[in-house]
């Protein structure tokens, strides 16, 4: 189950350690996620790329390197 982040992972990618707080970043993120029974909040990767291969298309803009040309 390499894609399923871990508990340490979840944490550095939410900056949360406690499980309410990871969900709204995650909400806020739109990383989708899954609640165990025990309250322990998962993720995969897939679920993490998703989001970031998005926000990389729409941003995906030429940078203004105007000020080089002076």
């Amino acid at each position: 189950m390499k894609n399923i982040l871990s508990a340490d992972e979840l944490t550095e990618l939410t900056g949360a350690k406690n499980s309410k707080r990871q969900i709204e970043v995650l909400v806020k993120h739109g990383i989708k996620f899954i609640t165990r029974s025990d309250g322990k909040i998962r993720t995969t990767w897939g679920a993490v790329d998703a989001v970031l291969a998005t926000q990389v298309k729409i941003n995906n803009e030429e940078p203004n390197l105007d000020f080089l040309r002076r």
